[in-house]
């Protein structure tokens, strides 16, 4: 440890810094004993799927409107050239599907009622925050496009990454309260206890300080970043006695986990208690007396087998195995860290390293069983574990068939999001099911013919049963579903026209040759032809801008960088879109920036110009089309390429240009004026909305709601009708968004990490003192 690096990070951390995961000063050093450290030149495992939840927390990214994925791409990709600057290489690795011992299903089903709870909450008063649905989608394109190693376990992560930083010694970094419990050599930072200021540590002067704008290192200094620092060592050296290593491990089993309800042992808590004086002074609990008399219980004892034994004794008769096969269970899950259980996902990571230029084989995947049982293709099971296939869905269906939705910024009184494209789900399904699914037509609905779906019902909770389909037509050919099998032996066209025919238009009539356009307007046409409430042409309008604004902003960004001499990565973009705005002057693509910049801003919500839920609950409607046309086209091996939604959709932004063009009684006009008559983009903007209008009219004549067109909102407030007030539970006085657009300069400056990350951290109560 350098002292003069500590005396910079005592000062960068400074007073009131380290909130700690519940929001109390200095949580983590009171409880856990948390160490000063510097981070550079080394491996370090991350927890994904933490780490793409803690980001957009972090950066405080706006999720009022349904999430802002072009700034959340940015930020992401700020957070890993930072550590890239250190010298720190880091390995992702993510959850898999759910385990098929519906063990944590009851957690799982709480936690989505908990965040319809906060949606509603943001939707009443503006405040909260929850994930966007777009987000992870948006996060695993950043690890493609910079290259790093990411891997998806089968189940369940935490395990494998303890054994993964134990095999490489290195540290891991997550918000999971359980890595305080794994007996990890390499320790663990927690993200809440980073501060991603680079620094500059001089050898020769060993001076430490904070990197300036556009300084480069000397001969002899380096990059590093300040964190907090915990190794399981640093808690159990106030224990006395020799053998250490089980104490944590029950003491996690025996405070309640996932594996045991606490409730189980009642009477085994009645059996320990506190000392009156205990001469173990570091302990310190405000609550939880139970946590802290097991605490001093396990210091009592000397074998984790006469700890179970003990604890099983005052279990009922008729339960004692039971509860002791429980307490193993979860005992050794986290005792035992010396060999993967599921997948060597080392041998996956180092396979994805492109200096080796090594690809994963079929012989180091594992083998994994679908719902009835049957073995499940290599490749599909290859594609999960290398995160070509989206495991907390696909992996879901597939393996225990069932999905849960959780709930995204919308009108609670209405149909969820997620009915909009229920239709085109059960084509994914019967891809899925196909091998099974004649075999089961007898069965009432239930998971042995359907996929249950859990999904909001108003402001519940209920299940869908959803047969798979069988068929999909396109170009009035009926084309029959492959099975996961079968999808490998299908040519490209067969299975992009699969994703076609799913959409249900006939995409041989638009006057467009990029697969990747067709695919967007097909989507664009399949949200239309299915939301309900229906949406207006002016969400048509604003989703095309938002794509022509964001590509853009990606390509000025992109020139910017090598302005600089760097050589960015250029992430996957709609070729017509860019060919569109190569082809534009100057002159135009600025006048059409200029009149877009007004709407990247924050609304400015009050009692007289309240937030309209109408306009989001489309765009919401929209992001659900997008995801499941994504997970489609990993099934069917990605015949097309669908962008990254970070050069797809701004939430802020086209909740704003909605409602401007709906005040707009002549919106094409307006049109003509932005994108300048007869431009490249104009022109590209005509074809794409005349092409989605001539898709949905040609499905229903009655697919926009025109209600609103050339009508303010401030109007509607004042109408004696009363239907503006009728609609006042869905609006939102106040707003607490932050503007992903206006706070992009001061974030640049400001990266000091703020404690917003929603983890369950269960062993917060646990306190020591030197």
């Amino acid at each position: 440890m350098i002292s003069n690096s500590q005396t910079l990070i005592a000062r960068l951390y400074g007073s009131g810094y380290t909130q700690g995961i519940n929001s109390q000063p200095g949580l983590m050093d009171q409880y856990f004993n948390l160490g000063s450290k510097i981070l550079y030149d080394t491996r370090v495992i991350i927890d994904g799927s933490n780490l793409y939840h803690f980001l957009y927390y972090h950066y405080k990214v706006a999720v009022q409107y349904g999430g802002d994925y072009d700034h959340y791409a940015r930020k992401c990709k700020r957070f890993f050239n930072t550590l890239t600057a250190c010298n720190v290489r880091p390995y992702v690795v993510f959850d898999g599907g759910y385990d098929p011992d519906d063990r944590k299903l009851p957690t799982v089903l709480e936690r989505m009622e908990n965040r319809r709870t906060r949606a509603a909450n943001i939707c009443i008063k503006g405040r909260g925050c929850i994930l966007p649905l777009l987000a992870y989608e948006t996060f695993h394109l950043v690890l493609k496009e910079l290259g790093i190693p990411h891997v998806s376990c089968v189940y369940e992560a935490d395990r494998e990454i303890a054994v993964l930083a134990n095999k490489w010694k290195c540290p891991v970094m997550s918000n999971d309260s359980d890595f305080f419990v794994f007996g990890m050599d390499g320790g663990f930072v927690p993200l809440d206890y980073m501060n991603l200021t680079l620094c500059v540590f001089n050898q020769e002067t060993e001076v430490a300080s904070v990197l300036e704008p556009g300084q480069k290192l000397g001969k002899n200094e380096y990059c590093y970043i300040p964190v907090k620092y915990y190794n399981y060592e640093m808690f159990t050296k106030h224990f006395k006695k020799s053998d250490t290593s089980f104490i944590l491990p029950l003491f996690a089993t025996l405070t309640g986990n996932d594996y045991i309800n606490a409730s189980v042992l009642a009477n085994f808590y009645a059996s320990i208690h506190v000392p009156k004086n205990p001469s173990k002074k570091g302990f310190k609990f405000n609550t939880q007396t139970h946590m802290l008399a097991v605490l001093y219980w396990l210091d009592s004892v000397e074998s984790w087998e006469y700890a179970i034994q003990h604890v099983v004794g005052h279990i009922k008769s008729d339960e004692k195995e039971l509860v002791r096969g429980m307490v193993l269970t979860s005992f050794h899950s986290y005792m035992n860290i010396d060999d993967f259980s599921d997948v060597e996902i080392d041998i996956i990571l180092e396979a994805q390293n492109v200096k080796t230029g090594n690809e994963i084989e079929n012989k180091d995947v594992p083998k994994l069983t679908d719902f009835f049982k049957q073995e499940i293709p290599s490749w599909f099971v290859k594609k999960l574990r290398n995160c070509e296939i989206t495991g907390f869905f696909l992996q879901n269906v597939v393996v225990n068939h069932r999905v849960i939705f959780n709930c995204q910024i919308e009108i609670l009184r209405e149909l969820s999001t997620y009915a909009c494209s229920r239709d085109f789900r059960s084509v994914i399904y019967g891809v899925t099911m196909n091998s099974k699914r004649k075999e089961n037509e007898a069965f009432k609905d239930s998971r042995k013919n359907s996929i249950e779906e859990y999904d909001r019902d108003i402001k519940n909770t209920k299940k869908y049963y959803v047969r798979p389909q069988t068929s999909v037509i396109n170009d009035a050919i009926v084309q029959s579903l492959p099975s996961i099998s079968q999808v490998p032996d299908l040519d490209q066209s067969e299975r992009k026209n699969i994703l076609f025919g799913a959409l249900g238009f006939n995409m041989s009539t638009i006057d467009v040759e990029n697969d990747s356009s067709l695919t967007l307007l097909g989507i664009l046409s399949y949200w239309i032809g299915h939301a309900q409430p229906q949406v207006t042409e002016s969400h048509l309008w604003s989703v095309i801008l938002s794509v022509f604004v964001l590509h853009i902003r990606a390509l000025q960004w992109l020139e910017d960088k090598r302005g600089f001499g760097l050589q960015p990565v250029v992430p996957e973009m709609l070729s017509d879109v860019v060919k569109a705005i190569e082809s534009a002057s100057d002159k135009e693509i600025d006048n059409f920036m200029k009149h877009m910049e007004k709407n990247r801003s924050k609304p400015d919500h009050s009692s007289k110009n309240p937030q309209e839920m109408r306009v989001i609950h489309g765009f919401s409607q929209f992001q659900a089309c997008l995801v499941d046309v994504i997970y489609l086209n990993q099934v069917l091996l990605s015949p097309v390429v669908i962008p990254s939604p970070g050069v797809i959709l701004n939430c802020t932004f086209v909740y704003n240009l909605c409602r401007d063009l709906e005040t707009r009684p002549k919106p094409d006009f307006y049109s003509e004026e932005i994108l300048t008559k007869e431009s490249p983009l104009h022109r590209l903007f005509l074809l794409w909305k005349d092409s989605v209008i001539n898709l949905c009219q040609s499905a229903s004549p009655d697919s926009f709601d025109y209600s609103n067109r050339g009508t303010s909102v401030r109007t509607k407030k004042k109408s004696k009708s009363g239907k503006a007030k009728k609609g006042k539970r869905d609006r939102v006085v106040e707003d607490a968004g932050s503007n992903s657009d206006s706070t992009d300069k001061d974030a640049e400056t400001r990266d000091e990490l703020t404690v917003n990350c929603d983890v369950n951290n269960r062993f917060a109560m646990l306190g020591l003192d030197e």
